[in-house]
């Protein structure tokens, strides 16, 4: 096996486990309003629900039904929008703290969103300690679900050798990953810019890399697919 895949393998299982330490609670209680808006059922609260009510303005319910959602069914995307919500202001009280432990608890459960969005935070460090460490291994998780911003910057991390080594052969894949996720805009400038400062093998190795990293997320997929199959997971509805 290519030593960059087990190098980028070995990191997205350390992020997993040294994830688990991290707290998760301490979540924010909101009180559910009967405004004759909310779900009939606790099937009913889900992130789209509440999606539903905060386009028609009702925030407070729609936090409420986030709320409900991942407190008695840990839902991921329901935690996602709460950490969102926290974090622009918009709606509510600007809260990063809050914000940060609801998008790790929707990031541990496999929200590439919220993955990436703490990797933005780890990154920029204007809500957190800047810690290139913790960035890398978010977007690492993000990009395993075809997040292309979080390929995109990977590349960039990678190119530049900031919070890991420089490696042009893997900024090549992580930007022409991106580029194949319609993130064009962006993407191929930076790969064009990339592939002048490389050797026409450092190209080949990096459309070859391209194609292992495609085949693992495959297999991956597939694996994740067969234990849904098994033991549903309360997901991101």
């Amino acid at each position: 096996m290519n030593r960059r895949t087990v190098y980028i393998a070995l990191i997205g299982w350390f992020a997993i486990l040294g994830l688990a330490a991290t707290p998760a609670n301490a979540m924010a209680e909101v009180t559910e309003l009967d405004h004759g808006q909310m779900p009939k059922s606790s099937e009913e609260y889900t992130e789209h629900f509440g999606i539903d009510l905060y386009k028609r303005g009702l925030y407070p319910e729609a936090m409420a039904v986030w709320s409900h959602a991942f407190e008695n069914s840990q839902h991921a995307g329901a935690a996602y929008n709460l950490g969102i919500t926290y974090l622009d202001a918009l709606v509510t009280e600007k809260n990063p703290a809050l914000a940060i432990r609801y998008l790790w608890s929707s990031a541990l459960r496999g929200d590439a969103r919220a993955q990436f969005e703490l990797g933005t935070i780890y990154d920029n460090g204007e809500l957190a300690p800047r810690d290139l460490t913790q960035a890398l291994l978010w977007y690492y998780m993000a990009s395993m679900s075809n997040e292309p911003d979080a390929e995109f910057n990977l590349a960039s991390l990678f190119e530049s050798g900031e919070g890991v080594e420089a490696d042009l052969v893997m900024a090549y894949a992580y930007y022409s990953l991106a580029i194949s996720h319609d993130y064009k805009e962006f993407g191929e400038p930076a790969l064009k810019k990339l592939s002048s400062k490389m050797t026409e093998r450092q190209k080949e190795q990096g459309k070859l890399m391209v194609k292992q990293i495609q085949a693992s997320r495959a297999i991956i997929l597939e694996l994740n697919e067969q234990k849904a199959q098994q033991s549903p997971v309360v997901g991101s509805n």
